[in-house]
């Protein structure tokens, strides 16, 4: 067991931050995050010394492709979810094992845009149309679903607006209505059509009306450019497609823009063109200034649960250190209401579901390719459900937040959390070549079971 004296100068838990250590020498600087702790002598491994930090996030998961089980047994403590049935993830942030879980719901796509036929159930994507055209996702409103990539606005398939509003208020209420924390939308023109312009500025006009941020997923030329100037909160995935010139990356800091890493899926650890892209574009933008969250995209291909050492080491190759490293696996973004059993059954009262054919996660075995090889993926197929339109004033609805500053990470979005802390048994390792190894050793522990270690 290590002594207190081998942890590189640690401070008591809550007071000092471990960082004495020099890279490749001793213990590696951790930075203010991390205290020096000893685990209860009352509970399991009692006395035993080793790191404490904040609780773990993944910004960028599929909760229906992956096992939650095994993303609270390998570190993480909390997750974004970025795309799937809200109603069933709504029910999942409050059953599954992983304490707290903030979602998107479904994805906002253009008429037969990504990712629909290519991944995930029909219902984990509402199509927008423009304005004048109406809504998108016959599902929920009670239409066929079927193959739908071949239809358009104004075919039968997608419904006039109403007086509710525009085709991206519905989209963006509905979603709000279920819980989201955030609305996510898609930018791939290499898979189908996109947004035009003014549907755009409509889905972050309804969004921003409602106190959530907007994340993009952005695949293609010029789509990132596209999401920055609209005014994004965040991309889902570091811009892999193309490479970024440094003017519209610092438009992009400039902006208070956030990037999610997901560098691991460019190949699960083999590299390679997209990888290299991805990682240019990271180091640039972390750089500049830009905020870096750490995120896998879980279920997409050969991922692990739990913390991925080979995200870490793509942030390491992104030239973030350790304390930037921890800065983007322990932030609280976004922000977001109570996960509580209660909280669901309040909103899931206000919105109108036929539960009996709701659709079911996926086996975890299942996963989605690549976005590059989805052709030919067929969706998984769910039954229809129809959803009453929510109140145009949310802040009168079962569970809603008042107004919401999307770059505020003060605002903590995951209550209990400040109950919890990952502890890493043991020193931090001397190489950051290690430090990804280590931080997927790490434990989700009650603070209270943590004593600081006094030197």
């Amino acid at each position: 067991m290590p002594r207190p004296d081998d942890l590189g100068g640690a401070g008591p838990l809550g007071r000092g931050p471990l960082g004495r250590g020099q890279l490749g020498r001793g213990p590696l600087d951790l930075g203010p995050l991390a205290r020096a702790a000893r685990r209860s002598l009352n509970g399991e491994h009692p006395g035993e010394v080793g790191i404490a930090l904040p609780p773990l996030c993944d910004h960028h998961v599929h909760l229906g492709l992956a096992d939650a089980g095994a993303v609270r047994a390998g570190g993480i403590a909390a997750v974004l979810d970025l795309g799937w049935d809200p109603a069933v993830i709504a029910r999942l942030a409050a059953t599954v094992d992983v304490p707290r879980i903030a979602f998107a719901g479904a994805l906002l796509a253009a008429p037969g845009g990504y990712p629909l036929g290519r991944w995930g159930p029909p219902t984990a994507v509402h199509e927008v149309a423009e304005h004048g055209h109406g809504h998108g996702h016959g599902d929920r409103l009670g239409q066929g679903h079927g193959d739908r990539r071949a239809h358009g606005p104004g075919d039968g398939r997608v419904h006039g607006h109403d007086a509710a509003g525009t085709p991206a208020d519905h989209a963006v209420r509905e979603q709000a209505a279920f819980g989201a924390s955030v609305i996510k939308i898609t930018l791939n023109s290499d898979a189908g059509p996109v947004f035009g312009d003014d549907v755009l500025a409509d889905v972050v006009g309804a969004a921003r009306a409602a106190g959530l941020p907007v994340v993009a997923h952005v695949e293609g030329e010029d789509m990132a450019r596209r999401a920055i100037e609209a005014g994004i909160d965040a991309l889902a995935h570091t811009p892999w497609t193309e490479r970024l010139d440094d003017a519209l990356i610092a438009e992009a800091v400039d902006r208070g823009q956030r990037w999610i890493s997901t560098l691991d899926i460019h190949g699960w650890g083999a590299g390679g063109a997209d990888h290299d892209r991805a990682v240019d574009n990271l180091r640039r933008f972390h750089a500049a200034g830009g905020v870096v969250l750490y995120g896998t995209d879980l279920g997409n291909g050969d991922l692990p649960a739990g913390v991925n050492p080979r995200e870490v080491a793509g942030l390491v190759a992104s030239g973030l250190d350790p304390a930037a490293i921890l800065s983007a696996m322990t932030a609280a973004w976004p922000g977001g209401r109570s996960r509580s059993r209660e909280a669901v059954d309040a909103r899931e009262a206000s919105v109108t579901v036929d539960r009996r054919d709701a659709p079911a996660a996926r086996d975890p075995r299942e996963r989605h390719e690549r976005h590059e090889v989805h052709e030919g993926h067929e969706g998984h197929d769910a039954p229809e459900a129809s959803v009453a339109p929510a109140s145009p004033d949310r802040r009168d609805a079962p569970g809603a937040r008042g107004s919401f500053d999307a770059r505020d990470d003060t605002h903590d979005p995951f209550d209990a959390l400040e109950a919890l802390a990952t502890f890493v048994a043991g020193p931090p390792p001397a190489a950051i070549e290690d430090l990804g190894a280590w931080l997927a050793t790490a434990r989700i522990l009650p603070a209270e079971e943590l004593e600081p270690i006094d030197r």
